[in-house]
């Protein structure tokens, strides 16, 4: 009895020394030798003790597989991206990290095919992002991932140099095409939205010209560089035998712009804030866009609002009209720059 309350004290008392493998010394416990209950009682403790560590153990590995798993899958649809097959991406991941390996290692690591990962080291070789030993077995080392991620990126420049050296011989081969037209040309219209969307039809437009530009301009539209670099291209048309007419809200902010663009663009102003003009652009008598709304409204709601483009001569011709009723009423650029100079605005 004594020894098995003695076998509690020291299980209880002596954890750390049971754990650390000096239970078995007598000295350990006063010189008593525990009774066969009581070492019952430590390995019980012992391997419940180790067990608990053990599953621990395996759920912090299996997170931390999980995990790599999951970054690799990411990486792995990135290259995807850079003109990779997803094996290929697989292959150049584990080896750039990895190092060296042989095929077969290689093809069981990732569970592929192994025809298939020779053939696909044999792409990623000839590509130079994986070079081969001399030895036998043959092993693959990956180029560092950063110097594959510069040839990918090279190679797609490449394609993208040898596209637009074609673009011209292709341009060519299509006019060169005797295909009767199908049907006469008809109405079309276009819904845009967002401000990148707009200036590239508008752009794209404008360089199409061939006789007229006419079009209205918030006071917002000539803020910042890309008001500028719109009136920079007008000029340039201008230069090259376009009409140009810009009628806008010319004030303290946009004036000295303005007034350097006044001897190649028409420009008059108009106080847009007064009435709602809608924002509008004609190119010939061919086709428009103008965005829904008026200018300030189209200002206060930003890149969201909706804009029209249109390629209807009865409908350009209808907005032609009403852009010359708003060019005959309003102030030239001349009057508006000396009252702004001389601070007499109303």
């Amino acid at each position: 009895m004594r020894s098995a309350q003695l076998g509690s004290y020291v299980i209880a008392e002596k954890s750390e020394q049971v754990l650390t493998g000096d239970f078995m010394n007598p000295k350990s416990i006063g010189g008593v030798h525990p009774s066969r209950e009581v070492i019952g009682s430590w390995l019980t403790y012992i391997s419940a003790h180790v067990a608990s560590v053990t599953d621990t153990v395996q759920r912090d590995t299996m997170s931390l597989s999980h995990h790599a798993t999951r970054t690799m899958e990411e990486i792995v649809s990135q290259l995807v991206d850079y003109g990779l097959s997803k094996n290929e991406a697989r292959v150049i991941t584990f080896l750039a990290k990895r190092g060296a390996e042989r095929a077969s290692l290689t093809a069981r690591a990732l569970k592929l095919n192994r025809t298939e990962t020779y053939r696909t080291l044999r792409n990623l070789q000839r590509r130079g992002l994986v070079e081969a030993s001399l030895e036998q077995p043959v092993r693959f080392q990956a180029a560092p991932f950063s110097r594959c991620l510069e040839l990918l990126i090279a190679e797609r420049k490449n394609k993208i140099a040898a596209l637009e050296e074609r673009s011209a011989l292709l341009e060519r081969a299509f006019g060169g095409l005797d295909v009767e037209t199908a049907a006469p040309a008809f109405e079309r219209f276009q819904i845009l939205e967002g401000r990148p969307k707009v200036g590239q039809k508008l752009l794209f437009m404008c360089e199409s010209s061939k006789l007229q530009i006419d079009s209205i301009m918030g006071s917002s539209d000539l803020a910042g560089g890309s008001g500028r670099t719109f009136l920079d291209i007008l000029a340039r048309l201008a230069k090259r035998g376009r009409k140009i007419r810009v009628i806008t809200d010319i004030n303290t902010s946009t004036a000295r712009l303005v007034e350097s663009f006044q001897n190649l663009i028409s420009l008059r102003h108009l106080d847009l804030a007064r009435s709602p003009v809608p924002r509008v652009s004609i190119i010939d008598d061919t086709e428009a866009i103008f965005a829904i709304g008026g200018v300030e409204e189209i200002a206060t709601y930003g890149p969201e609002q909706a804009t029209l483009w249109i390629s209807s001569r009865p409908f350009v011709r209808n907005l032609r009209a009403y852009f010359n009723e708003m060019w005959s009423s309003a102030m030239p650029v001349s009057t508006r720059l000396e009252a702004i100079k001389a601070g007499k605005l109303e």
